[in-house]
């Protein structure tokens, strides 16, 4: 690479690099990936096939860039499936009902995995070891809900938090349907005030407690009642 680098840096009179980093070869199916063997295949060729790109992306960073990566169409399938899981566990803290308190367990585990997380990154990039501390942490995370009725809202945001600074290191969390979680809200809004205009102060109080849940309060004035976010 020495006649490259003395290329740029004649032609720029700049530092070509300060970190030059050699990835390993790919091997596709455990063989050399090259047009005469027909086994080469370029991202659009991939997701003509229906595959994600985030999925590619996944089994691309599995391995560390230093380590031979073997390529297979069954590994990406894994990948989608790894992919579509860490989508569903950020929906499901995206819409977990929360009050507000917290529990300074999940701030220690929070940090305990980003701590974790970024000692494997700098260490040579070594994002497999970076990959097995974001999956502890979710699997850390699934444990503590299924043991819980409702979430902190403190603890909601550290979660989500702590997603966002992997994913923007990674990129390997698809985003959310925020919409979902909007609608629930509205309709549950809706109840409340058809409740309210028929009397049914029972139900009304219900929902008033389900809208706090999901991290509303509702002000009952003159002109209507009004949801206020907490």
């Amino acid at each position: 690479h020495e006649n490259e680098i003395a290329q740029s840096e004649g032609a720029t009179g700049k530092l070509f690099s300060k970190y030059w980093l050699h990835g390993e070869f790919l091997k596709v199916d455990s063989e050399k990936m090259s047009k005469s063997l027909g086994n080469d295949f370029t991202l659009r060729d991939i997701i003509k096939r229906g595959f994600n790109p985030l999925a590619i992306r996944y089994l691309l960073i599995s391995v560390p860039y230093n380590k031979q990566l073997n390529f297979t169409f069954e590994g990406l399938k894994g990948a989608e499936t790894t992919v579509k899981r860490l989508k569903d566990f950020r929906q499901r803290i995206y819409d977990a009902p929360s009050i507000s308190n917290s529990d300074p367990y999940i701030e220690e585990i929070s940090n305990k995995a980003l701590e974790d997380f970024v000692k494997a990154m700098d260490d040579d990039l070594n994002t497999a070891v970076a990959l097995a501390s974001v999956h502890h942490y979710v699997s850390d995370i699934n444990i503590y809900l299924s043991k819980q009725e409702v979430m902190w809202d403190e603890n909601k945001k550290v979660i989500l938090k702590t997603i966002y600074e992997f994913n923007k290191v990674l990129g390997i969390f698809p985003e959310i349907n925020t919409k979902e979680y909007d609608e629930k809200v509205n309709q549950a809004f809706e109840e409340y005030k058809e409740a309210r205009r028929n009397r049914d102060y029972i139900k009304s109080d219900d929902l008033r407690g389900v809208l706090l849940a999901y991290g509303y309060s509702v002000r009952d004035t003159k002109e209507g009642s009004v949801l206020v976010r907490n």
